[in-house]
């Protein structure tokens, strides 16, 4: 779903434009995106061996909690959700590359 998209259904005045359920759609987007790299352990290992990603990922993680609820009912606000969210799956996902890398579960995906 693009920007225009989600501002189309906020001028459409015959629907309610519920902002919170179209961020969780991005959200829940993103974190299938995550899980479709995701192996068991990866986790604890990036925490280990790549303590700097881990906590690059946590603070990307806090900065989009924080912009989501400063999104409020501001649908121009999207956009810095969606930079927060793209830059929290891609640090996801290098950790986990990382630990597929480094052998973990065999560089299969499960």
């Amino acid at each position: 779903m693009t920007v225009s998209d989600i501002a189309k259904k906020y001028l459409n005045k015959n629907k309610t434009f519920d902002l919170d359920s179209e961020l969780m759609q991005l959200y829940e987007a993103k974190f299938e995106e995550i899980n479709s790299h995701y192996q068991a352990g990866g986790l604890e290992y990036i925490e280990k061996h790549y303590p700097g990603l881990c906590i690059a990922i946590q603070r990307a993680e806090d900065q989009l909690n924080m912009i989501w609820d400063r999104c409020g009912d501001v649908v121009g606000k999207i956009e810095d959700f969606k930079k927060a969210l793209s830059k929290w799956a891609k640090l996801n996902i290098k950790g986990i590359e990382c630990y597929r890398k480094n052998g973990g579960n065999n560089g299969k995906r499960i």
